[in-house]
C-alpha cells in the first residue's frame, strides 16, 4: 500500500503527538485516558509526571533531577516495595502505548474526527500496519522491557493477538544507525548526528566491504534548541542564524576530531527532529529545526556550504528526518512502523532498501 503521508503532491504530517484517544468504544478504558493526546500520555514530560505521583513509594524526591533516569534504577532496587512501584509505572505506561496503537489500528470514527488532517487513506494505512518497532531514550533501559508485556496484553485482549510489538535491540541509537545507511558508496567512515529537542547524539560509523559494522557513540551534547526555541514564538532571523552557526560549529569540532582519530575525512549525516523533503524542511514545519528553512532554499546545501567554508574543503552532508532515520534500520519491512519514545513521540515508516548501505547483524556499538 502506498504511504499517503509522504505523497509528493501533498504532505500530511504523520505526527503521533497529536493523535487523540477520545474513546475506544466497547473497551473498558480508564476515564483518565479519554480525550488525551498521545503526547499527554507517552512523552518524557508525561512519564515524569507518572514518576512524581509515585515518588514516595519509589523513595525519590519529586524534584530529583532527571526522574526518568532515577526510575531506571528502581526496577532493580533491593526493596521490593520500590520495585513494585516502578513496575506499576511501567504497566501504566505500557497500557497507554497499547491504547495508542489500538486507536491507530481501529480508526474509530470518534478518534478520526479528532484528527481532521488525516483522511480515509491515512487511517487505512494505519489499519494495514501489523508490526511496530520501538526505540528512543525512554525505552532504552529497564522501562522498555517492563512496559512491553502490558502493551501486548492490551492488543491481544482487544482482538489483535497477531499484532507484533517489538523492542529494538538498539533503542537509544536508532536514528544514528539508520542515518549511517545513507552513507555514500565510497565512504569508509561517517560522522553521525541526531539533533533532538533536548539532546544531540553523535557517533562515528565504520564500514567494511560496504557494510556498516560498528558505531562508536560519543557523549551527548546539549541541543541548540534549549536556549533558542520557545514553542509558538516566531524567532528573529538573528536567532535562527545563531542556531545554525552553533550546529555548524558542533559538526566542525567533531569532524576535525574524527579525522585526527581515524585518518579519514568522514561523510556527515544528520537526522533532525523535523519533517523534511530532499534535505529541506517542509514549509509549515516551524519547530526548532523547521524554522531553519528561512536560511535558504535548501537547508542541506546551506549547511554543507558553511561546513565546507569552515573546514576549507568540500564536505558531503546529508540531512534526514529523525523518524525516517530510525525506520531506515528496518528498511524493506512491510506493514511496519517505528515509534521512538523520547522528549516527544517520533514516527517513521521503513523505506525501500535500494541504495542504502547494509547493516552487519549485529552492529557493534562502541563507547
Amino acid at each position: 500500500m502506498k504511504n499517503p503521508f509522504f505523497d509528493c503532491n501533498r504532505f500530511v504530517s504523520p505526527s503521533m503527538n497529536r493523535v487523540r484517544i477520545v474513546d475506544l468504544p466497547g473497551l473498558d478504558v480508564e476515564p483518565f485516558i479519554k480525550g488525551k493526546s498521545a503526547y499527554d500520555l507517552l512523552s518524557a514530560e508525561a512519564l515524569t509526571q507518572l514518576i512524581r505521583r509515585q515518588a514516595t513509594a519509589l523513595q525519590l524526591e519529586p524534584d530529583t533531577p532527571n526522574l526518568i533516569r532515577a526510575l531506571d534504577g528502581c526496577f532493580a532496587a533491593g526493596d521490593g516495595r520500590i520495585r513494585a512501584a516502578a513496575n506499576k509505572i511501567a504497566a501504566q505506561y505500557g497500557r497507554y502505548l497499547g491504547y495508542l496503537l489500538l486507536t491507530l489500528k481501529r480508526g474509530d470514527t470518534i478518534n478520526r474526527a479528532a484528527r481532521p488532517d488525516w483522511d480515509e487513506r491515512h487511517w487505512a494505512y494505519w489499519a494495514n500496519i501489523d508490526a511496530i518497532w520501538l526505540g528512543g531514550g525512554l525505552v532504552a533501559g529497564n522501562l522498555g522491557r517492563q512496559m512491553l508485556p502490558q502493551a501486548k496484553v492490551i492488543l491481544a485482549k482487544s482482538g489483535y493477538p497477531q499484532y507484533r510489538l517489538n523492542l529494538s535491540s538498539y533503542p537509544g541509537v536508532l536514528p544514528l544507525l539508520g542515518a549511517a545507511r545513507y552513507a555514500p558508496a565510497e565512504a569508509s567512515a561517517t560522522l553521525l548526528f541526531d539533533f533532538g529537542h533536548s539532546r544531540v547524539k553523535q557517533a562515528y560509523g565504520f564500514y567494511q566491504q560496504g557494510m556498516l559494522t560498528a558505531v562508536h557513540c560519543l557523549p551527548d551534547l546539549d541541543s541548540p534548541c534549549l536556549d533558542s526555541y520557545t514553542a509558538g514564538e516566531e524567532a528573529q532571523p538573528a536567532v535562527i542564524a545563531q542556531q545554525a552557526a552553533a550546529m555548524v560549529a558542533l559538526i566542525v569540532t567533531a569532524w576535525q576530531e574524527a579525522k585526527r582519530a581515524n585518518g579519514v575525512e568522514p561523510a556527515v549525516i544528520a537526522s533532525l527532529a523535523c519533517y523534511m523533503h530532499n534535505g529541506h524542511p517542509y514549509p509549515y514545519d516551524t519547530g526548532c529545526y523547521g524554522r531553519l528553512q528561512q536560511l535558504g532554499d535548501n537547508l542541506q546545501a546551506f549547511l554543507a556550504m558553511r561546513l565546507s567554508e569552515r573546514l576549507n574543503r568540500p564536505v558531503n552532508l546529508q540531512l534526514v528526518h529523525d523518524g525516517v532515520a530510525a525506520a531506515t534500520v528496518y528498511a524493506g519491512a512491510e506493514q511496519t512502523a517505528v515509534l521512538t519514545l523520547g522528549t516527544a513521540i517520533g514516527i517513521g515508516f521503513p523505506p525501500f532498501p535500494a541504495g542504502l548501505r547494509p547493516l552487519a547483524m549485529p552492529v557493534e556499538l562502541l563507547s
